[in-house]
C-alpha cells in the first residue's frame, strides 16, 4: 500500500509496523519520495533519509510511533494542525515540509539537516567550550523563533539538534501532544526525562519548560553530562524536582549563575525568556570572559516564589504609616526616625534592583519610581506636620476666658 499525498488520518486504523518493514524501500510508499537509509530512532518514532524524486533534493521523513489508541487520536489530530509550524522559517529550525500518513503510521516531511547530531558531537569528546556556546546559542536562537510564533517545542534535546559542520539546527517540534502524554505515562518506559522541566508531571508546561530544557542542554554542553541521573524515570524526576544543580569546577561562575536561573524549579522565578537568556549570554566573542558587572557573574540567589528581601522595605514603609496615623504631632526624633525608615526603604529596593537580571531591570525601574513616588508623599507629609505643629505652638494657649463672647454694654446705664 502506498500513501497518497495527503490521505485523510484513520484514527481507527492501528499501525502495521510489519507491513511498513517488508515495503517501506519500494518506490512509491511514501508518495513522491524514494526513501535512501535510516538516521535513527527514538521513543517518538523512526527517521529516515529520503530523496524528492521529482528533484532529487535530501529531505529526512519521521515515521511517529503512536500505539495508545486514546493518544494516537489526539496526535493525529494535532498532526492536522503541524501547518502552524511549518509557517515559521528560521536559519536554526528544521523546516517543516509536508505531512501523511502510510499503513497506519503517520509521518512528517522535514528538511535534511544532517546526519549528525548535538548529542553524538558531544559524545564524541570533541566539543571546545567556545564551540559549544556558539552552537548553545544558535539552538536558543530556533527555539526563540518557535516562541515568537507561540509555539512550544516541549522535547528540547541534543539529539533533537541536527548540526551540518558548525551550523545547528532544532528538529522535531510541532508534536506537542505526544510528547506531553507520554511524559504523563512514564510507566510505560518510554525514555527518561533527562530534559524535562519539573512542571511537566503537573501538565502545567509552557514556554518556560523550553527554557528549563536549555538550561540542561547548556549544562551538557558546557560538562559532557547531564545535571540528574538515577537508576530509574523517577529518580531522575526527584532530581528535577528537588535536587540542586552541581557543578564541576571547570563551569565558570558567570555560566553557573545562569544555569542556575534556568534551571529553578518554580517556573515563576525562572528567567521568563529565551530572549532574556541570549542577552546574557550576549555574543559567542564575547563569552570567553564572564562581562565585568554582569548579573549572571554572582551566584544565583534561591528562589522560593518570593524575593526573600521583599518584605523588609514594608517594615520602613508601616514605621513611617504608623507614625503619621498614630502620631498626629509626632517629635522631631520620631519624625527623623520615620524620614530615615522611608530612606532606608527606598535604598534596600535601590540595591536589589542592582542585582537583577539586565532584563528584568527595566520593571524594576517602574516599580523603584512608584516608591519613590510614595516616599516623596510621605515627606510632604511629614513636612506638612511639621510646620502645622511649629504654627500652632507659637503664641500662648487661649484661655477659657478669652473663649467667652463679649458681652453687649449698655452706655445708658448708671446715668
Amino acid at each position: 500500500m502506498t500513501a497518497s499525498p495527503h490521505p485523510a488520518f484513520d484514527h481507527q486504523r492501528a499501525p502495521d509496523w510489519e507491513a511498513f518493514y517488508k515495503s517501506f524501500k519500494k518506490p512509491g510508499f511514501v508518495h513522491g519520495y524514494e526513501i535512501v537509509n535510516k538516521l535513527g530512532g527514538g521513543v517518538f518514532g523512526v527517521v529516515y533519509k529520503a530523496r524528492k524524486e521529482s528533484i532529487g533534493k535530501a529531505y529526512a521523513i519521521k515515521f511517529l510511533k503512536v500505539e495508545d489508541p486514546s493518544v494516537r487520536k489526539e496526535v493525529l489530530g494535532e498532526l492536522d494542525g503541524v501547518s502552524l509550524f511549518a509557517q515559521v522559517d528560521h536559519p536554526n529550525l528544521v523546516s517543516i515540509e509536508d505531512k501523511g500518513v502510510v499503513e497506519g503510521i503517520p509521518y512528517i516531511v522535514m528538511g535534511y539537516a544532517g546526519d549528525e547530531t548535538l548529542k553524538s558531537r558531544i559524545e564524541g569528546g570533541g566539543l571546545s567550550e567556545q564551540d559549544a556556546l556558539s552552537l548553545f546559542v544558535q539552538v536558543a536562537r530556533g527555539v526563540q523563533a518557535l516562541h515568537d510564533h507561540s509555539l512550544v517545542h516541549f522535547d528540547l534535546k541534543p539529539a533533537n539538534v541536527f548540526l551540518k559542520g558548525d551550523v545547528a539546527r532544532v528538529g522535531d517540534y510541532g508534536l506537542s501532544k505526544l510528547i506531553t502524554e507520554t511524559a504523563m505515562s512514564l510507566t510505560t518506559g518510554r525514555g527518561t526525562p533527562y530534559y524535562m522541566a519539573p512542571e511537566m508531571l503537573r501538565r502545567r508546561g509552557d514556554h518556560r519548560s523550553d527554557i528549563y530544557s536549555l538550561g540542561v542542554i547548556l549544562y551538557e554542553c558546557l560538562t559532557g553530562g547531564v545535571p540528574f541521573t538515577g537508576d530509574s524515570e523517577w529518580e531522575v524526576l526527584k532530581g528535577h524536582e528537588e535536587r540542586s544543580v552541581e557543578f564541576p569546577a571547570s563551569v565558570t561562575p558567570f555560566h553557573r549563575a545562569l544555569i542556575e536561573r534556568m534551571l529553578t524549579k518554580d517556573p515563576d522565578g525562572r528567567i521568563a525568556s529565551v530572549a532574556e537568556v541570549l542577552a546574557a549570554l550576549r555574543s559567542p566573542e564575547d563569552l570567553a570572559v564572564a562581562p565585568a558587572g554582569n548579573w549572571a557573574s554572582k551566584p544565583a540567589a534561591p528562589v522560593t516564589g518570593h524575593d526573600q528581601e521583599s518584605w523588609w522595605p514594608w517594615v520602613g514603609i508601616l514605621f513611617a504609616a504608623w507614625v503619621v496615623i498614630r502620631r498626629p504631632r509626632p517629635s522631631g526624633l520620631l519624625l527623623l526616625g520615620a524620614i530615615a525608615a522611608v530612606a532606608w526603604a527606598l535604598w534596600a529596593f535601590a540595591s536589589r534592583r542592582k542585582r537583577a537580571p539586565p532584563q528584568s531591570q527595566r520593571s524594576a525601574s517602574r516599580t523603584l519610581w512608584g516608591w519613590i513616588a510614595a516616599g516623596v508623599v510621605l515627606l510632604f507629609l511629614f513636612g506638612s506636620l511639621l510646620a502645622f505643629g511649629g504654627l500652632r505652638s507659637e503664641g500662648p494657649e487661649p484661655t477659657d476666658r478669652a473663649r467667652e463672647p463679649i458681652r453687649p454694654v449698655d452706655i445708658h446705664r448708671g446715668r
